[in-house]
C-alpha cells in the first residue's frame, strides 16, 4: 500500500491490479496527495489518450473506492472523475 502522491505511471506499469482510495477536496477536486497524479491522467486524456503510441497502463485493472459523505454537494466527485478518465483512456486502446 502506498500513498498516491508517491506514484508515477511507471510504478503502476507492472501492477496490473490496483485499488485507488480517493477523497474529494472542495468542489470536486483532488486532494493534495492526488493532485499531481490527477494532472498526469488528465494530460493523457487531453493529448489523445496515448503517449508515443502506447499508454503505459494498457493492461491496468482498477477499482476505485471513493471516501466521502453524502452530505456534500460533490459526493465522491474525484473518484468519479478518475474512473471516467481511466476508462476513456483504456477504451481507446
Amino acid at each position: 500500500m502506498r500513498n498516491i502522491s508517491e506514484l508515477s505511471l511507471s510504478d503502476l506499469e507492472f501492477n496490473i491490479n490496483i485499488c485507488f482510495f480517493l477523497s474529494t477536496y472542495g468542489e470536486g477536486g483532488p486532494s493534495d496527495d492526488c493532485y499531481e497524479f490527477n494532472k498526469i491522467i488528465e494530460k493523457y486524456k487531453e493529448i489523445g489518450y496515448q503517449k508515443e503510441g502506447k499508454f503505459p497502463l494498457n493492461s491496468l485493472n482498477f477499482t476505485i473506492f471513493g471516501l466521502c459523505s453524502r452530505k456534500y454537494e460533490f459526493y465522491n466527485e474525484m473518484a468519479k472523475k478518475l474512473a471516467y478518465s481511466l476508462l476513456l483512456i483504456l477504451v481507446v486502446l
